[in-house]
């Protein structure tokens, strides 16, 4: 699906994906749009198939709107909760892998040290 051509550049794949959600989430968050109701269904979907959002992208996508001079003051206002929007679905269908065990910050020797054995011929010092 194409949703806006005007701007349209040479850039990672991600980016579209993010930029894809944040338009979408615009719509989804504006309480007196007739079409809020099915933007955010559709948002959820989306972010389905797509597989969310990657890393980094959900920002670079916000700042791009933000900047965009055919942003009406009304659509930028809606970038925070729209951004908010499309992180909670990600997180909510993608959480984050948990972290392992947490590792000891400082393992334990499991022997006190011993000074080495001389080699052949070597004498034995004292420390």
């Amino acid at each position: 699906m194409v949703i806006d051509w005007r701007n349209a550049e040479d850039g990672p794949a991600g980016l579209d994906v993010a930029l894809t959600a944040v338009i979408l989430a615009l719509v989804a968050v504006d309480p007196g749009h007739e079409l809020a109701g099915p933007a955010d269904a559709f948002l959820s979907a989306f972010l389905q198939y797509a597989g969310g959002v990657a890393p980094g992208m959900l920002a670079a996508a916000v700042a791009r709107r933000r900047f965009d001079p055919a942003q009406t003051a009304e659509e930028v206002d809606r970038l925070a909760p729209a951004a908010d929007l499309v992180a909670g679905r990600v997180a909510e269908r993608f959480p984050a892998p948990k972290d392992p065990a947490p590792k000891d910050p400082a393992p334990k020797d499991p022997a006190p040290r011993q000074p080495a054995a001389p080699k052949d011929g070597e004498a034995a010092t004292a420390t």
